[in-house]
């Protein structure tokens, strides 16, 4: 992976509880597996581990009794992202020259945020570290580079890759933008890649960024009444679609949302 092209690390989903939101993934054909802890001790997750190296990461409190109440981003725990409820709350791209990345950012012209550091115990008891980046403008997609072998965070087996519905990635994500043009540049200063027309979304203006097998698509709302504008008030600049890539054409379409804890996926070939 070259530093100027940076790849889909994972996509984040906050759900209530991790062995709950487990079972919902089995049943729609997912292998799932346990993650581990964060360091605070306030979160842990469960992991859908992709062929393509991507992996969807089922983060839910280790105690429901936090989300009684509302939390504040004051950098001492993920608590915040259950303010408003479950679905996406963010996702990460992954660079292998984190200095390079933030030189290119900041000679777009924007700030940046880090690096901090960042990790999880996992259930075998090793500490997987890594160094993660955000623009000021916005937190999501955050840019991570492993310290740690990535194979601490990610253990992958051939079981843990195989997905009885046939998925083996991710073929894009819709990334929610508040502001087309902004959306844009900041984009082309972390991707290093010039933006192409847009696939089409309802009711929002896109661009489109290739990066290595997957397509990310800036989307900004035009009608304030449609699903995007909703997710984009609720939940913020975070993904608002997920197509995830399958070789089973009988699994090809939406995934019921329930089951998903209203994360919006869609299985495409």
């Amino acid at each position: 992976m070259s530093e100027s092209q940076l790849t889909v690390d994972h996509i984040i989903v906050g759900v209530e509880d991790r062995d709950e939101a487990a079972d919902d993934f089995r049943a729609l054909g997912f292998t799932v597996f346990e993650g581990g802890v964060h360091p605070d001790g306030h979160t842990h997750n469960n992991l859908v581990a992709l062929r393509d190296t991507v992996y969807i990461e089922l983060v839910a409190p280790t105690d429901r009794e936090y989300l009684k109440v509302k939390h504040e981003d004051h950098g001492r725990h993920w608590l915040f992202i259950y303010n408003n409820g479950m679905g996406f709350v963010g996702y990460a791209l992954a660079t292998d020259n984190i200095d390079a990345t933030i030189k290119r950012i900041e000679n777009h012209g924007y700030g940046i945020k880090g690096p901090h550091q960042g990790g999880r115990v996992t259930p075998d008891g090793r500490e997987s570290i890594g160094q993660g980046i955000s623009t000021t403008v916005t937190r999501y997609p955050a840019i991570t580079m492993d310290i740690t072998p990535r194979d601490w965070r990610l253990p992958v087996t051939e079981e843990r890759i195989t997905h009885e519905n046939g998925v083996t990635g991710v073929a894009g994500v819709v990334a929610m933008a508040r502001d087309l043009d902004e959306g844009v540049r900041r984009y082309s200063a972390m991707l290093g890649v010039e933006p192409r027309p847009g696939s089409p979304v309802p009711g929002a203006v896109t661009a489109d960024f290739h990066t290595r097998d997957w397509i990310i698509t800036v989307a900004s709302p035009t009608d304030e009444m449609s699903a995007i504008a909703h997710e984009l008030n609720r939940r913020g600049e975070v993904p608002f679609l997920v197509k995830l890539r399958t070789t089973k054409p009988q699994f090809v379409g939406p995934l019921d949302m329930n089951r998903t804890h209203q994360a919006r996926f869609e299985i495409v070939m």
